[in-house]
């Protein structure tokens, strides 16, 4: 499935001559501009309160972005900022834990970026998602570096949603992408628990301990519970 992406991507580069467009998120062409955002809104319209797009951009497009990356450097990874008037912070605190291990933030691009898929604007991430009649749990995603958009104070366009720190660097804009568009739309991310977020960033078992249990307090204060953590 993954080749399958891939070759669907690099198919429509070489026939437009431009760079890879998801034609099914968004399903408009270009920047796609409109009031009419179903890839962002459950309704297509915003909701009291949150960001109004209209636009998506490529990194290049937006404000700050000098000489966009997705990754400063090839052994550690910036935080995510949260988009102001849209809580996902479940998602956003997830995918700060996964960055600390850059690793495994590698492996939801299938081990690592392919230098290809960024100069033809093209990413293919995978999640896990359990299928009882399958195998395979995984769950392969295409989608374009086209990002929705807001301004800001002072006119310019900025991610509407998750971000780095850093304007010229955007990998947390295509993993929350990606996982918008398994969801439906980015509004579908607004409520979530993080022990979801982690097993479908990484495939891995959760578990949730209660801070209060004895049991706990008692690995607490002996240094156990972190050599858990870690593990």
């Amino acid at each position: 499935r993954r080749d399958a992406a891939i070759k669907l991507a690099m198919d429509q580069c070489r026939q437009t001559g431009r760079k890879f467009e998801d034609t099914t998120w968004p399903p408009m062409p270009g920047r796609a501009t409109g009031s009419h955002q179903p890839c962002v809104y459950n309704s297509g319209a915003p909701g009291p309160g949150m960001p109004v797009v209209t636009q998506w951009l490529r990194p290049e497009e937006m404000a700050g972005a000098d000489r966009p990356v997705m990754f400063r450097n090839d052994y550690s990874v910036e935080g995510i900022i949260q988009g102001a008037g849209f809580d996902n912070r479940w998602f956003i605190s997830t995918a700060n834990i996964v960055s600390a291990n850059r690793g495994q933030l590698d492996r939801v691009f299938f081990g690592e970026v392919d230098p290809t898929w960024v100069t033809y604007g093209f990413f293919v991430c995978k999640f896990y998602h359990d299928d009882p009649q399958s195998d395979d749990d995984w769950q392969v995603v295409l989608v374009d570096d086209r990002i929705p958009c807001i301004r800001d104070s002072e006119g310019r366009p900025m991610p509407a949603f998750g971000r780095n720190p850093d304007p010229s660097v955007y990998w947390a804009m295509i993993v929350e992408k990606a996982y918008a568009k398994i969801h439906g739309c980015y509004q579908a991310l607004e409520y979530g628990l993080m022990d979801y977020a982690l097993r479908d960033l990484t495939g891995a078992a959760t578990m949730k301990m209660l801070w209060k249990d004895k049991h706990v307090q008692e690995k607490l204060v002996s240094g156990e519970l972190w050599d858990d953590l870690i593990k």
